[in-house]
């Protein structure tokens, strides 16, 4: 029976009292703790008491990921994360369970750099390496192997001697890719650059697979090694830093290196150069018309002249991508006197004679004063098939250096640019030669390619031009360098190309 006396009112209260606070588990004394959850990429691997202790652990397990990089600290995996939270939950783990179960699922990390060099239109480059300092002295070797060490030196410390008479001073470098180096956290199961002599060999060669070498003969030259291992003169430098020029004297035994080099970065470094500059003479033609076909003389002798040039130079990993000289600076030191020599031009009876095109007769195609800036033979892994020719400027004449029948051309390559310095120049538009002219040679001997010209040509298909005929302009078209000549000879009867200098050129 119930009481609802006020005695049985008050037990009431007291008994409910005593089993909301006492009873129904007591909810853990009511009070819920301070723990930490674990995510390993985005999964709750456990429950921890110290977040602090966790990331101590770690650092102090992983003595070998020290010893490896030689740094002090090693930190959790990139996607560890660890929340705080208020919980009621009494399934605690341990550090040391949480770590192996860490160790067994995702890499550790050690504090380093990312090195991001981003190109125009080729993807990004992602180097991690250990120390800033590693990249940038790796970096400053790459600009002495294409910019010369002692050159380098003197332009960056602003003691580079003035020009006097003649000799060559840098004006400027520059990297053509944007480079930042950001400091972060490095997975140590990702490739990490550990000293600068990788880096920089990485950035030259494109790898760091071991180089090719080549053991030093009797006899040898740095020419004729580069050559004979596809290699420019330029290229084999680069390779091997320690010579300073093609000139030094190999030993045998000595060993160089014979790497391609295929730079991941574009050393970009204008020269402003004064040098004499021979100019070799021509030969002149006076037609006898009292003497026979093939009966000559020579009324004067050639004598090579000499002028001081200043030239603004433009390149691109030690190689010339622009020449320019300024005209108005040009000095006559020497002048040049042509050759000049009577032919007879009488037929005999028999006829059909004709003159062979030999060394001497043919004409140089550009106007004076210009630079070979690129010879005949290996080139960026490849054959270079001609020699480049330089300096006169865009427009200038290029004239056909033997008569004979125009047999192929491409003209009306014409897209503008505006290169770094603001002026216009016309780029590539196809690739190749660009804008060029063919000519079969009087004899039908050479087929001679006059390439990277302006549009609007001077000659058309199967016109027949004489020696000294204006063909085109210099220019810029097709997959070209800068405002150049590309002149190229293959000779048909023997089926190759000749080397222009010293085949029909003294140069």
């Amino acid at each position: 029976m119930k009481s609802n006396s006020p005695l049985g009112i008050l037990f009431s209260i007291i008994t409910f009292i005593f089993l909301f606070f006492v009873g129904a588990d007591v909810q853990s004394e009511a009070i819920p703790r301070k723990l930490y959850k674990v995510y390993l990429n985005g999964e709750t691997i456990g429950l921890i008491e110290s977040e602090d202790n966790l990331v101590k652990l770690i650092d102090e397990k992983q003595n070998e990921v020290k010893e490896k990089y030689n740094v002090d600290k090693v930190y959790p995996p990139y996607s560890l994360e660890i929340k705080e939270e208020y919980t009621y939950q009494t399934n605690i783990n341990t550090s040391e369970e949480i770590y192996d179960v860490i160790r067994e699922r995702d890499p550790f990390t050690i504090n380093g750099y990312v090195v991001t060099i981003d190109y125009p239109e080729d993807e990004p480059l992602v180097l991690n390496v250990l120390e800033k300092e590693d990249f940038e002295e790796a970096f400053k070797s790459v600009i002495k192997a294409f910019v010369g060490s002692d050159e380098y030196e003197a332009f960056a410390s602003e003691t580079q001697e003035e020009i006097v008479d003649v000799g060559s001073k840098i004006e400027t470098i520059y990297w053509e890719e944007e480079i930042s180096i950001k400091e972060t956290l490095i997975s140590v199961d990702s490739f990490i650059f550990e000293n600068s002599s990788d880096i920089s060999k990485y950035l030259l060669y494109g790898s760091l697979d071991e180089q090719e070498k080549y053991v030093i003969k009797e006899g040898d030259d740095i020419k004729s090694v580069a050559y004979k291992n596809n290699l420019s003169t330029e290229e084999f430098l680069i390779s091997n830093p320690n010579f300073s020029s093609e000139n030094v004297l190999l030993s045998p035994n000595q060993v160089v290196n014979i790497g391609l080099i295929k730079p991941l970065v574009t050393i970009t470094n204008e020269m402003h150069v004064v040098e004499d500059v021979i100019e070799r003479y021509e030969v002149e033609y006076i037609d006898d018309e009292n003497a026979y076909y093939g009966t000559q003389k020579t009324i004067q002798e050639g004598v090579d002249g000499i002028k001081r040039v200043t030239e603004k130079v433009l390149y691109r990993n030690g190689e010339i991508h622009d020449l320019v000289v300024i005209k108005n600076l040009t000095v006559e030191i020497k002048p040049r006197i042509n050759k000049i020599i009577s032919r007879g031009v009488k037929r005999h009876s028999s006829g059909g004679f004709q003159y062979y095109a030999g060394i001497g007769s043919w004409l140089w195609p550009a106007t004076n004063p210009s630079i070979i800036t690129s010879r005949f033979g290996p080139r960026w892994g490849t054959h270079h098939n001609g020699i480049d020719v330089s300096g006169p400027g865009m427009g200038s004449p290029i004239y056909a250096s033997l008569g004979g029948k125009v047999t192929a051309t491409k003209d009306g390559c014409a897209s503008l640019r505006g290169d770094r310095r603001g002026d216009k120049e016309y780029s590539s538009c196809g690739g190749g030669y660009g804008n060029y002219v063919k000519i079969l040679t009087t004899d039908g001997r050479y087929t001679v390619t006059y390439a990277h010209l302006v549009p609007g040509l001077r000659v058309e298909l199967g016109q027949n031009v004489a020696r000294g005929t204006f063909i085109g302009g210099m220019g810029n078209s097709g997959s070209s360098t800068g405002t150049h000549l590309h002149f190229e000879i293959f000779d048909n009867v023997l089926g190759r190309y000749l080397d222009p200098c010293g085949e029909v050129f003294r140069c």
